[in-house]
């Protein structure tokens, strides 16, 4: 993705099948937003790092991105918010969720349920709340 990207629409990927990696530039990302259905259904493969820069995951925005095995939040982030059911349906085996930022992040319900893939689960220490049915099943 370009570093001057700030939003990802909703639905702007949804079932496009020959997606098969995004690569979030890292230190240099203007990405803001990542819209409602955004991914869904896409064949992205592997691992995905999300930019510091992240304010808000849409309403399923991943949702059924089957091939996602691992996810990683950076350790200090903008994030805000990640809506209702935005990784359900994902094989995500490694969760690193590093989030540290200025403001609680706010999940919708069921975000990674449900799962039963997750075998590893890094999780900062500052981290004070996981929501209810997160890891669900």
């Amino acid at each position: 993705m370009p570093t001057t990207l700030q939003t990802i629409g909703d639905y702007a990927f949804y079932g496009c099948s020959g997606i098969a990696s995004i690569t979030f530039p890292s230190s240099v990302s203007n990405l803001i937003s990542i819209g409602d259905y955004a991914f869904e259904g896409t064949d992205i493969t592997g691992s995905l790092t999300l930019p510091a820069s992240l304010q808000t995951i849409g309403t399923d925005a991943f949702y059924d991105c089957s091939n996602i095995t691992s996810l990683t939040f950076p350790a200090v982030s903008n994030l805000i918010s990640i809506g209702v059911r935005a990784f359900r349906g994902t094989n995500i085996t490694t969760l690193n969720w590093g989030v540290s930022g200025t403001a609680p992040v706010t999940f919708g319900a069921n975000v990674f349920s449900p799962t039963s893939t997750v075998t590893t689960l890094n999780i900062l220490e500052d981290v004070t709340h996981i929501a209810e049915s997160q890891f669900y099943n």
